[in-house]
């Protein structure tokens, strides 16, 4: 009995798993150190409270509009280093520990034809829609396509393109998901659209730059046959498509800020079953299953979740573009690769980074996928996605043809740097120096995750956008996927990191965190592989209570949702909404403006008295959107006089909204209204 219960140790203590478990052991020390050198804090860390008068200056003091990188990141980034390094060593003595990552199979494709001569039908629908918002052949003199038909017009010609494209076989095969499976991912997303829809419009008040969205749905009641993939303004170049789904929530719960983020948390919230079909795909139901339950908690993500803005159906429609072609490598059907080619032209559709950044990761990770899979990516299967990703994204160019706008609106406003720039950087007899204060531009582009707030402020607070209990593991995930990038998985997740980096050192400010939105899915992704498979060397199968490995993750899954979620609903929104109110001189006229809304009955007219003056137009747009009938202007205290007086209405209601320290105002207002 003795020799059996020792015979299993001597299988599992050789010096070769040995040596692996203290490798990965000093690797996952080294990359927490790294963490904390990166200072990638965040952890409750908020100054103390300072009296009213002296916090904008303390505000700015801080630096928060342009923060400056720190220096001394030389420690952080060689115990990172070498912490990558000793993960590589404990990968090579502990190869049988670790689990194969899904490869493409050998297969025909499935059927065997698609329906090429009937793909027609479904392009017509979607030519048929991109007419009605390009308007190129001047067909609407004769009829007015209503943004219903528009929206039908284009979902009818994607439906029906997948369905020719897969060979007539509907509805495609579903991913086969146990019970246990399944519940575990349904619990997973209403976790997420809890987070998400809770206190939607009371937690923060204020608009985050989503006015430009909310003044587009009025479009909709205002404008029969509105072109629903137009762009909304030169400025705000984005089809109305996101507008239309707001409109109709709006329809359904109110004028209200809730309704017009609803659309955002429902996308949101859909990212979460997405990133388990791409995780599942390209590694493991475990890895899924912490990646998704990451996101369901992940402050930006979240943040980005409740703002109505267009930016997070961006990692949607490329998430799900990605699930589906890792799924077609592994299947072979023809559905799979239509499926995952509509979903690629749908990252045409929205923000300008998600047009722009995932099809050159996907071009990319094909690419690859032909050096360094085995066996190769069927060149049929390429075709299907390449030409249902075509004809869907179509109908977006076409129009954009059609109104003679630009095809990268954003990329010729201003916000990208020049050529006079790069000649600076390239051609000057200086551009050693040059090129190193480039290099540091494109370290803030990637220091936004580990080490460097935000310059601007969508989602503000004081921390990077990966708290420093999470940085560990995402550089751990990151050097997993560098030492296994022959698999579709980490080639994936590299790639669209640093495409997502590199895209952004393009740009004038390269730590925008609404231009990062796009790489949120692969950053807890990459968090996942970081805890997943160093813990797997650490603590392998083999292994005596290994059983025990599965409550140990769930465990840590459950203390970073709770500090997570904690942290982002206490001192990052309080922080936020601070920082919100200081962004410009004061005053900032939103809370009085909700107020307003809130209280007063229709008719009743809103003066704002301020030094300087509050935007009069940016205020009648955020009344009319929130109340009806309510009437406001705004003036600075020298404005108002007894002739300002006497020219108000003495039918109507009046309410005066004054800065704390006007007290000739209120004595004005005193001598002509009972207060």
């Amino acid at each position: 009995m003795t020799a059996r219960l020792l015979s299993p140790w001597k299988t599992v203590l050789t010096h070769r798993d040995i040596i692996a478990r203290v490798l990965a052991v000093i690797a996952v020390l080294l990359m927490i150190r790294s963490a904390v050198l990166f200072r990638a804090e965040g952890l409750f860390e908020l100054d103390p409270p300072v009296p009213r008068s002296e916090q904008f200056d303390v505000f700015l003091r801080k630096n928060l509009y342009a923060p400056e990188i720190r220096e001394g990141l030389e420690a952080a980034t060689l115990s990172m280093l070498l912490g990558g390094l000793a993960l590589a060593g404990a990968f090579w003595f502990s190869r049988r520990s670790l689990p194969p990552l899904p490869h493409p199979v050998r297969a025909p494709l499935c059927p065997l034809r698609s329906r090429w001569f009937q793909i027609w039908q479904g392009s017509l629908w979607l030519a048929l829609a991109a007419e009605a918002s390009g308007n190129w052949l001047n067909l609407k003199r004769h009829f007015i396509v209503s943004p219903h038909l528009q929206f039908a017009l284009l979902c009818g010609g994607v439906i029906l393109l997948i369905w020719q494209l897969g060979g007539l076989h509907w509805p495609p095969a579903l991913p086969r998901v146990s019970r246990r499976e399944g519940l575990l991912l349904i619990g997973i997303t209403l976790l997420a659209l809890g987070v998400r829809v809770w206190h939607l419009d009371e937690r923060l008040r204020l608009f985050v730059d989503e006015l430009n969205f909310a003044t587009a749905t009025w479009e909709f009641e205002e404008t029969p046959g509105l072109p629903l993939l137009a762009p909304m303004t030169g400025i705000i170049a984005f089809p109305r498509l996101y507008s239309y789904w707001q409109t109709e929530s709006i329809h359904l719960f109110g004028s209200n800020l809730a309704s017009l983020r609803l659309i955002s948390v429902i996308i949101g919230t859909l990212t979460i079953p997405a990133l388990y079909l791409l995780a599942r795909e390209t590694f493991d139901r475990s890895t899924a299953a912490m990646a998704a339950f990451l996101l369901a908690v992940f402050p930006p993500h979240i943040h980005f979740s409740r703002l109505a803005l267009n930016n997070i159906a961006d990692p949607l429609a490329g998430t799900l573009a990605f699930a589906l072609v890792a799924r077609s490598l592994r299947t072979q059907r023809r559905t799979d690769y239509a499926l995952a080619g509509a979903a690629l032209g749908l990252t045409q559709y929205f923000y300008e980074g998600g047009r722009l950044l995932f099809p050159a990761i996907m071009l990319a990770w094909l690419i690859g996928g032909l050096l360094l899979w085995r066996p190769r990516i069927p060149w049929r299967g390429v075709i299907i996605l390449i030409v249902a990703a075509v004809i869907v994204a179509m109908p977006i160019y076409y129009t954009l043809e059609s109104l003679d706008s630009p095809l990268a609106a954003r990329a010729t406003d201003g916000t990208m740097l020049g050529r006079e720039y790069w000649q600076k950087v390239l051609l000057s007899s200086q551009n050693q120096e040059e090129l190193k204060q480039h290099l540091k531009h494109t370290e803030r582009a990637f220091l936004i995750y580990i080490h460097e707030r935000e310059s601007y402020f969508y989602y503000g607070g004081e921390t990077p956008l990966v708290l420093i209990y999470l940085a560990p593991a995402l550089l751990l995930g990151i050097f997993v996927c560098l030492w296994r990038i022959r698999a579709p998985g980490p080639l994936l997740l590299l790639l669209w990191l640093l495409a997502t980096v590199f895209a952004n050192s393009l740009m004038i400010e390269s730590a925008h965190s609404t231009r990062h939105v796009v790489v949120l899915p692969a950053l807890m992704l990459l968090c996942a592989v970081g805890i997943r498979y160093p813990l797997q060397l650490i603590w392998p199968n083999s292994t005596r209570f290994a059983y025990l490995r599965p409550a140990l993750m769930t465990v840590l899954m459950t203390v970073a949702a709770v500090a997570q979620i904690t942290y982002y609903f206490g001192p990052h929104m309080d922080f936020f909404n601070f920082q919100l109110r200081h962004i410009n001189e004061p005053p900032n006229g939103d809370d009085a403006v909700n107020y307003a809304a809130d209280h007063f009955e229709p008719g009743t007219y809103i003066h704002l008295i301020s030094d300087p003056e509050f935007h009069e137009n940016y205020a009648i747009d955020m009344l009319n959107f929130l109340a009806d009938d309510l009437y406001i202007d705004a003036a600075t205290p020298e404005f108002v006089n007894s002739a300002y007086i006497w020219g108000l209405s003495a039918e109507a209601t009046h309410a005066f909204f004054l800065m704390p320290d006007d007290t000739e105002t209120l004595r004005l207002l005193r001598t002509y209204f009972v207060l």
